[in-house]
This record gives C-alpha cells, structure tokens and sequence, in this order.
C-alpha cells in the first residue's frame, strides 16, 4: 500500500492522523478515490441502503429483462438437446433404459461367478426364529 492509502485507511478506521499528511493524501486523485470506495465498502458491509456502489459505464437495456432471456434461452436450448439425445438413444426401437439394461446383462452373462471361500449355512429355529407381528 501507498503512503497515501495508509493514511486515508487509518482516517476510515479511527485511528489519530497527521492533518497535514490527510490532507495532502486527499490532495491527490488517487486518495480521494481511495476514500470514496472504503466508505461505500464500509456502508455495504454495515448494509445501509442508502449507500450503493457506484456503476461504471452505461448499461444498455433493463437487467430483469436480460436476465430472465438468458434464463429462457438455457432452459429452451437445454429442452431441445436432451430432446434430440433421447431420440438419438432410443432410436433402437427400445427405450434408452432398456437398451443400457441389456448391454449389462450381456456383459453379465459372459463372466462367470467366482468360487466362494466360504459358506454360511443358516438354519430356522437354530440361528433365527420366525415371528409374525412385528415382535
């Protein structure tokens, strides 16, 4: 930080200041800047409506509006590529679950299941006993 911004920093936080140093900082363009924007952060953090960030540039058109066609157009573009995968999926004649569903089984089919290590024989009325009626 500059000379300049500590001494404006430490004006904004309270703290005892030089006059001579403050106002030969808020001399400078650069200083009066920099307190112009600690005041504004001050007051967004405090969250005073009256203070609003100043806006840079000129803005063309209402920000609602903008937004709200963004939003549409994802939505709409979104709508028609999953449309159009579907029907590029499904076009087997099946649905496109099916067919992932037969894919699996094939594959389950050709790999055999391996040998256990170990069997656990589990016998009624020895390991467990039936009940009815939920006790």
């Amino acid at each position: 930080m500059s000379e300049t911004h500590d001494v404006v920093a430490s004006f904004v936080d309270g703290e005892p200041v030089d006059p001579g140093r403050l106002a030969a900082a808020l001399a400078e363009a650069d200083g009066r800047t920099y307190l112009i924007d600690l005041l504004v952060l001050r007051g967004l953090v405090r969250g005073d409506a009256g203070v609003r960030p100043a806006r840079s540039g000129a803005r063309s058109g209402r920000p609602a509006a903008r937004w709200w066609t963004a939003a549409a157009t994802v939505v709409l573009t979104g709508a028609v590529a999953g449309y159009f995968a579907g029907v590029r999926v499904g076009s087997g004649g099946a649905p496109a679950g099916e067919l992932t569903a037969r894919r699996a089984s094939q594959a389950a089919l050709s790999v055999p299941a391996p040998q256990p290590t170990s069997v656990i024989r589990l016998e009624p009325g020895v390991d467990w006993e039936e009940r009815t009626g939920g006790n």
